[in-house]
């Protein structure tokens, strides 16, 4: 028996990852996202969540779909976030700058983070199952 990982055991677990961060995006978009979004503007995250419910996500539509979505929730973390200039003497630069957001904006903000993950692990899975059927291919010609 040999221990050697083969580029179907690199998809299965890619592909696991990937199902693992969906539940974490569900979770995000149904507790975090749609409650704070106005009801006319909370079918696009709907529409993200039936699709991870029903599992059709290892696909580009779907990844349009999510950085879409992602980018309307990084607009609405904007609104609720506030930029200051701190001085300080002992920085090189004579200070830095200070995020501060609002509660919804945070709630948002840490939603975008989970959700930009889950298209990695997407990305990654749909990568990896690519190179593998190429590798398949060259390997027979």
């Amino acid at each position: 028996m040999s221990n050697s990982i083969t580029d179907r055991d690199l998809a299965i677990d890619s592909t696991a990852v990937a199902l693992y961060q969906a539940r974490i995006g569900y979770d995000q978009i149904f507790n975090s996202v749609i409650p704070l979004l106005a009801p006319q503007r909370r079918l696009f995250a709907e529409q993200i969540l039936r699709s991870l419910v029903n599992d059709d996500i290892f696909n580009e539509a779907f990844l349009t779909d999510l950085f879409s979505l992602i980018e309307s929730l990084k607009r609405e973390v904007a609104v609720g976030t506030q930029t200051a200039w701190v001085a300080d003497e002992y920085c090189s630069n004579g200070g830095h700058h200070e995020r501060h957001l609002d509660d919804r904006a945070w709630t948002l903000d840490n939603a975008v983070h989970d959700l930009c993950e889950l298209g990695l692990m997407i990305r990654e899975a749909l990568d990896t199952i690519k190179a593998t059927r190429i590798v398949d291919e060259l390997m027979e010609d």
